[in-house]
């Protein structure tokens, strides 16, 4: 029978039998029609069927009249012949029964129907006249199809017969509609076994398409949804980075009306005249580029001013102060100008004092003048110290300098403080539908990772699970049962082995997929996507 019209359907269930419907066309008589379910089909033919065994059931005949000694009809072939032969013995036709007989037995063509044109009498047979010479007005069912009509040799339609050939007629029609009625049954069986083999088929596997990704996974056949995933999560963190469009819009539009044609800060012309300036800023490559030029205006301007103009005394001295952390290594550096004859107050150096943000603190002498715009600064270990490395920390410094030439002494009081994010791991999230999958790389060290989920305000704690570390490991892990297409944050909170203080780190932002739609049911190719330029 083929795919159902109606497998689209999205209100059909795919293994049940009403998904498969009758496509022939509308047979009146059983009042069946084009569209019907394989169930309402079934049926009909069942009720039709039904009806046929109790019209055929030789045991509610009456056949006493009769007076038969011989064993009566076995069935309603029998009982037909049964009654043509007495209609042809009633008609002193001599062979006529065994004419009919033989011509039914081996497949001839039954006796002769002697036509008569005068009208029919409706559903129901009539007859006129003594039998068995009687006319029978023939029933509506064999002047129209699929019973009828029958014409003469002029062209008349046939609507009345003798009694004989009446019964004949009915004989040949009910042997007829037996045959159908197998046939029919044959192709109910033919149905319902190819409806259970519909029913039990498993549900189709629809696969996820594959590519090669060169920036999610680089190099590896990658499923389609997994790069998805991975392209929106670095696509928002773009935005976040960059702006939305309207915000980019709106501060490209902050540059000062009329400074293309304003003058160089450094040198002669207006700004316009320096190459690459961009008259028409209209993108953010644009505001980009003027906005380095402008520094870059500047800062000539600026370093001009410090190399032709030189403060005296303590005017002249610029200490700024600044620190960085990697690992266990805290970097002290300091740059600026200390004018020339000037030295520290103190000759090992100016004591530093280093305060980490659980109230832990040591002091350390270092040379101001050894270390004044080095790069590499004063490196300080970390480990044997008291200072938590996992800490922030606060730098002070009362620099001291003398010219003992002039007797001028110079005084500046320094503070930095350092925000320690090294021990914060960069999380790697990838976003489902219904999932966030995370992992991240632990740092040296015996530590204990918590990873929070939070709603997307930060202020209700959805989800978290803890991870103990001893060492460089990569820890992985999802979130489950999240809504689709709803934003989340989350963070890690590290604690130190033996400490009471944990380090919270910065909330990073995603949000979960919009449920994805059916995979297509033919087979995808996998795409290679051309290297990026």
């Amino acid at each position: 029978m083929g795919k159902p019209l109606n497998y689209n359907d999205p209100g059909c269930n795919y293994t049940t039998s009403n998904c498969v419907i009758w496509q022939g066309p509308d047979i009146e008589c059983i009042n069946l029609c084009k569209g019907d379910t394989v169930s309402d089909v079934v049926y009909k033919l069942a009720t039709e069927f039904c009806t046929l065994l109790d019209q055929f059931n030789i045991a509610a005949y009456d056949l006493s009249c009769f007076n038969i000694s011989t064993c009566t009809p076995q069935n309603f072939q029998g009982l037909i012949q049964f009654l043509i032969n007495q209609i042809c013995n009633i008609g002193d036709c001599s062979g006529c029964s065994e004419t009919a007989q033989n011509s039914q037995s081996q497949g001839g063509t039954p006796p002769s129907i002697i036509p008569r044109t005068s009208g029919g009498n409706g559903n129901v047979a009539t007859s006129s006249g003594a039998c068995p010479d009687c006319i029978i007005s023939l029933p509506s069912c064999f002047l129209t199809v699929p019973l009828g009509p029958r014409y003469d040799n002029l062209g008349n339609q046939i609507t009345t017969m003798l009694l004989a050939d009446y019964v004949v007629l009915l004989g040949n029609t009910i042997c007829n509609m037996a045959s159908q009625i197998t046939l029919l049954q044959a192709h109910v069986a033919n149905h319902e076994i190819r409806i259970s083999v519909l029913e039990a088929a498993p549900a189709p596997i629809c696969p996820i398409p594959t590519i090669v990704s060169y920036c999610v996974n680089p190099g590896i056949v990658t499923p389609i949804d997994y790069v998805i995933a991975g392209v929106e999560k670095w696509f928002c963190e773009l935005r976040d980075a960059t702006g939305f469009p309207t915000v980019i819009g709106t501060n490209i539009n902050l540059f000062p009306a009329g400074i293309n044609s304003a003058p160089r800060l450094s040198g002669l012309g207006t700004m316009s005249s320096y190459t690459g300036w961009n008259n028409t800023v209209n993108n953010m490559a644009a505001a980009v580029g003027n906005a380095i030029i402008l520094i870059t205006d500047m800062r000539q301007a600026i370093r001009n001013i410090q190399l032709n103009c030189c403060p005296g005394g303590c005017d002249g001295v610029v200490l700024i102060l600044s620190a960085s952390l990697s690992g266990t290594i805290l970097t002290i550096n300091v740059s600026g100008t200390i004018p020339t004859g000037f030295i520290e107050c103190t000759p090992l150096g100016t004591l530093f004092t280093i305060t980490d943000s659980y109230g832990a603190s040591m002091n350390v002498t270092i040379p101001i003048s050894t270390i004044l715009n080095d790069p590499t600064g004063y490196p300080i270990n970390l480990v044997p110290t008291p200072l938590n490395s996992a800490a922030d920390f606060t730098i002070t410094a009362n620099a001291c300098l003398n010219d003992s030439s002039t007797g001028t002494t110079c005084e500046s009081c320094l503070e930095y403080t350092y925000t320690n994010i090294s021990t914060c791991p960069n999380i790697i999230l990838n976003a489902l539908s219904s999932a966030i999958l995370y992992s991240f790389i632990t740092s040296a060290g015996t530590k204990t990772y918590v990873i929070e989920l939070y709603n997307g305000a930060g202020t209700v704690l959805i989800q978290s699970f803890t991870h103990a570390s001893i060492g460089v490991a990569t820890i992985m892990g999802a979130f489950a049962g999240l809504t689709s297409f709803t934003g989340y944050k989350v963070r890690l909170v590290i604690t130190p082995d033996g400490s009471s203080i944990s380090t919270i780190c910065p909330f990073t932002n995603i949000t979960t997929l919009t449920i994805a739609c059916l995979a297509p049911t033919n087979v995808v190719p996998t795409i290679e996507l051309p290297p990026v330029a």
